[in-house]
């Protein structure tokens, strides 16, 4: 597969999960960075984790995060996949 193409679609990925950020931080009363960084959303649609324990293994995802933010990132990242 050309690297465009992977480049692409990682991109594509990284989006969802990007737009749900803000919404999610407004909820929280928090910056969008605190809710997940960039980092950690390029992370995600790279790994593309299926699972909540796969999430956990994404650089910046820790046991509080997983728990506050991880079932509603993990929804619209598995979501992109179907």
């Amino acid at each position: 597969m050309p690297i465009r193409m992977v480049l692409t679609a990682i991109m594509g990925s990284l989006l969802r999960p990007r737009a749900i950020r803000p919404a999610v931080a407004k909820e929280e009363n928090r910056l969008a960075f605190r809710v997940f960084s960039t980092s950690t959303l390029q992370e995600m649609a790279a790994f593309q984790p299926t699972s909540l324990d796969g999430l956990m293994d994404v650089w910046g995802v820790d046991g509080a995060k997983d728990k506050r933010y991880g079932r509603r990132f993990l929804d619209v990242i598995v979501g992109e996949m179907d």
